[in-house]
């Protein structure tokens, strides 16, 4: 069942991950009950991610791609903790706007069950006032929001986003 949910996490369609537990295991099984395994063992995994509260570092990491959907171009946005690298957000907009960043910005919030200390994200003008309205004004008490646009060293801050998103793009 784990090879199965691995093989169809991996792009593999029901059909072809059948023919590989044939071809390397000896096992027949129908791509149906395939199919019922990934939707009985999806339900479980969400229902226990839905109970976890993760120990964050409090610095989060996002980053926006282009990514196509149904022929059409949006906006793919992730957000990692930046030491543990717990994957708070994955979320598609139309848009790179303001909204659509308070939108991924409030999501990481509730399943942070936290405010960050800071939020580093690329150069994109949205975050700036989405870290504000939702974390609330550093200046305040809130989240501090870096920007970073260059390289530092060897490594660039959002580096562990941008590698999220070349396994994606893969």
């Amino acid at each position: 069942i784990t090879a199965c949910l691995d093989l169809y996490f991996k792009g593999l369609s029901l059909r072809k991950i059948a023919d590989h537990l044939k071809q390397f295991y000896g096992v027949e099984v129908s791509h149906v009950a395939i199919y019922y395994w990934i939707t009985k063992y999806v339900k479980l995994l969400s229902e226990f991610l839905d109970r976890l509260v993760p120990q964050l570092s409090g610095v989060f990491v996002a980053d926006e791609m282009a990514v196509k959907v149904g022929g059409k171009w949006k906006w793919l946005w992730n957000l990692m903790d930046r030491d543990t690298r717990f994957w708070l957000v994955a979320m598609i907009t139309e848009q790179r706007e303001v909204g659509d960043a308070r939108k991924v910005l409030e999501k990481a919030k509730a399943v942070a069950k936290a405010k960050p200390k800071m939020v580093v994200a690329d150069g994109l003008h949205a975050y700036r006032e989405a870290v504000k309205k939702v974390f609330g004004s550093s200046r305040r008490g809130g989240s501090l929001h870096r920007r970073h646009i260059r390289w530092e060293g060897n490594t660039a801050p959002t580096n562990i986003v941008e590698r999220l998103n070349s396994t994606v793009r893969e």
